[in-house]
């Protein structure tokens, strides 16, 4: 298991990416990103998810790889959305329209 910024950055070096590269697609400054990347500043979360999205990483494996989540923490979910990788994403908007549908006409209640 590695660490946040680490995992970052091997995911980063993946892709080929340099900090300025990252930095230019991302508008985070370098200085920023190479201060996440060696752990010394923490990584908000919309910068973490713009990251993983421009490295083609999936977030949930990712926060997996880093030790933020674990298997248990995802079982409940992986139960209620088994399937959920053969819609395309305008069945997923579907259904996710539809559920925030249902759970405001709970709240109404």
């Amino acid at each position: 298991m590695s660490s946040l910024g680490e995992a970052l950055r091997n995911s980063r070096r993946s892709v080929g990416l340099s900090l300025k590269q990252v930095s230019e697609q991302c508008s985070i400054t370098n200085s920023r990103l190479s201060k996440m990347e060696r752990d010394q500043i923490p990584c908000k979360l919309d910068e973490l998810i713009q990251l993983v999205k421009l490295y083609n990483v999936p977030v949930v494996e990712f926060f997996m790889a880093t030790g933020c989540f674990t298997a248990d923490d995802l079982g409940s979910y992986q139960k209620v959305f088994q399937g959920v990788d053969f819609l395309d994403e305008d069945e997923k908007e579907h259904i996710q329209r539809t559920i925030d549908l249902l759970t405001r006409k709970k709240g109404e209640r």
